[in-house]
Parts: structure tokens; C-alpha cells; sequence
């Protein structure tokens, strides 16, 4: 009796789809947290012209999910200005940190690591 085993590497082919779906997931996150940025932009108050609302913006690059915005108010708005900025301040100016994309991200962190679990049950 004669048994022949053949071996063949797929790890290449198996890597490559985990890549693919790594990055799937990371895009339905990135889309999931522009989502919940807008929603903070609007229930901030912040939707004046939708300027700042239209303006956030996603990518998925080297396995790392983005959210940002290129609108040149935006980092007012996200951090805050004058002494809104300061712990102790007597007077209170400028304008409060509203942080619409801090928060479409620290808030929702239990949410994405569930889609990337599920995600890599597939």
C-alpha cells in the first residue's frame, strides 16, 4: 500500500483575504463613525451652512481606519477656543471644544471592536 501526501501553501491566498476583509470592515467603521460625526455636528448646533458637515471625510490606508475634515473651522469647533480651553478660567470666551469626531470614535469604540469580531468570523 502506497500513500501519497501533497502539501500546498495557500497562505499567501488566505492572507490576502483577510486583508481584504480587514480592510471591508475598516471601511463600514470609518463610514459608521463619519456617520455619528455628523450627527454630533448637527446636534452641536454646528450646522449653520453644512459646510463642516459636508466636509468630513473617511480612509482606509495600511490597515488603519480615518475620520476627518479638511474645513478650516473644524479644529475650532473639535478643541475649542479662548478660555473654554482652560481649566480655571474666570471669564469664559471664545468658542466650547464640541469634539463631533473625538466623540464619533471614543464613544462607539465597544460598537466597532463588535463589527470587527464579527467581521472576522466570516
Amino acid at each position: 500500500m502506497k500513500i501519497s501526501v501533497t502539501v500546498t501553501d495557500n497562505s499567501g491566498e488566505i492572507l490576502a483575504a483577510l486583508k481584504r476583509q480587514s480592510d471591508a470592515v475598516l471601511r463600514q467603521i470609518a463610514e459608521r463613525a463619519k456617520k455619528y460625526a455628523q450627527q454630533n455636528i448637527s446636534s452641536a448646533g454646528l450646522r449653520k451652512s453644512g459646510e463642516l458637515l459636508g466636509s468630513i471625510d473617511t480612509a482606509v490606508r495600511n490597515h488603519t481606519a480615518y475620520i476627518g475634515t479638511d474645513n478650516e473651522y473644524a479644529p475650532h469647533h473639535e478643541l475649542g477656543t479662548g478660555h473654554y480651553n482652560t481649566k480655571h478660567a474666570a471669564e469664559r470666551y471664545g468658542v466650547p471644544a464640541q469634539h463631533f469626531l473625538k466623540y464619533a470614535v471614543s464613544k462607539h469604540v465597544d460598537e466597532y471592536k463588535k463589527m470587527i469580531l464579527e467581521a472576522m468570523k466570516r
